[in-house]
Parts: C-alpha cells; structure tokens; sequence
C-alpha cells in the first residue's frame, strides 16, 4: 500500500521553536496592517484639511496658503518625530506630499493647462 499523503510531526523543542516563529509573524503582520491603517487615518485627514480646513482659514486669517501648507508640513514631521523619530518623519513627510503637495502641484499644472487651451 502506498500512502502518498505523508504526516510531518513536530513535537519537543522543535514544536517550540516553530510556535515562537509563527507568533512572531503574526505579530509582524498585526503591526503591519496597525500601522498602514494609521497612515491612512492621517491621510484622510490631510486630505480633509486641504479641501476643506485649509482654504477657509486662509481666506479668515488673510494670510497666503502655502503659510499654512507649509505650517501643516511641520506638523506632520514633527509629530512625526515624535511617533516613530526619523521613519516617522519621513512618514509625515509622505503624508503631507500625498495629502497636500501633490494635489496642489497637479490643480496647478491643470490650471495652467486650461488657461492655455486653445477654444475654437
């Protein structure tokens, strides 16, 4: 008779090791995904910002956008630094050109590009 299906046993300190192994990438993954949801939080809410908080404020406080784009820039690294140090700020960073700079530069050059086009 010729079992082709084969039981692979794992017990002692082998089993142990194989356990904390598993765990740990459980945890790594866990951490993972904690931490992506969290950047996306804070993505949306720059984003929030940008559309709606920012160009409001700006035009009550009387001073230029880019103040206040650039004052939410240092937010973002800062608080940044002080969640994760230099990953961190570089996350905030990345944040803020998704959230902010980005869309920014892109209604810029689409401004530029219809003030441009011919109308026949």
């Amino acid at each position: 008779m010729d079992d082709t299906s084969a039981v692979v046993r794992v017990t002692g300190w082998r089993a142990l090791v194989l356990l904390l192994v598993a765990g740990a990438v459980a945890v790594a993954v866990v951490l993972t995904l904690l931490w992506a949801a969290a950047l996306l939080a804070v993505l949306g809410l720059v984003l929030w910002l940008n559309v709606g908080v920012i160009p409001r404020l700006a035009w009550r406080l009387g001073v230029s956008r880019w103040v206040l784009d650039l004052l939410a820039l240092v937010g973002l690294c800062a608080c940044g630094w002080l969640v994760g140090g230099v990953n961190g700020t570089t996350a905030g960073a990345v944040v803020w050109l998704a959230g902010i700079g980005a869309p920014r530069a892109v209604a810029t050059r689409w401004r530029r590009r219809l003030r441009h086009t011919p109308t026949w």
